[in-house]
């Protein structure tokens, strides 16, 4: 057993159900993809708000570093970090050995369209949660025909893929 601490709540607030959030602050690396499309000024949409799906996606890059050991999405420039995070795809090393409870747990959080992202009360209901980690499944992962160090691509928004 582990204990977590989350800190830093200097951009924090309260939202009431039917409220959105409208600021452009917070961590690039770690943050929803259509706030970054936002602040990097490539959506001009007016109505633009978000709710605390923006925050799951949030919780899922870290959770990713966590069980990976790498960030979701790594550039070696501003730029390319932006065009990464805003195609929505990460990938899960091939020799990597997670559960399909984890690789759940991470796909929940880490959809694109924020509609698809399991909710707070959804998450607290994952197996990877509330089972006992010696019941989980390990996921056997293999390698693709793009990409010979990566074998598993999730969470585009390119339906293609």
């Amino acid at each position: 057993k582990a204990e977590i601490k989350i800190t830093d709540f200097g951009f924090s607030r309260y939202l009431k159900a039917d409220n959105l959030a409208k600021s452009l602050l917070g961590s690039p690396i770690n943050m929803d993809p259509h706030i970054l499309r936002k602040m990097a000024r490539i959506d001009n949409d007016t109505e633009f708000g978000y709710d605390e799906k923006a925050d799951i996606w949030s919780l899922g890059t870290i959770t990713y570093e966590l069980l990976v050991g790498c960030p979701a999405f790594e550039a070696t420039s501003y730029e390319e970090l932006i065009e990464k995070i805003i195609k929505g795809n990460y990938k899960i090393p091939h020799t990597l050995i997670l559960s399909k409870e984890a690789i759940c747990f991470l796909n929940g959080m880490m959809q694109y369209d924020p509609k698809s992202r399991l909710s707070v009360e959804e998450l607290s209901k994952q197996y990877f949660l509330t089972r006992d980690p010696s019941t989980f499944h390990n996921a056997i992962l293999k390698k693709t025909d793009s990409d010979l160090t990566h074998s598993i691509i999730l969470n585009s928004k390119d339906k293609h893929i």
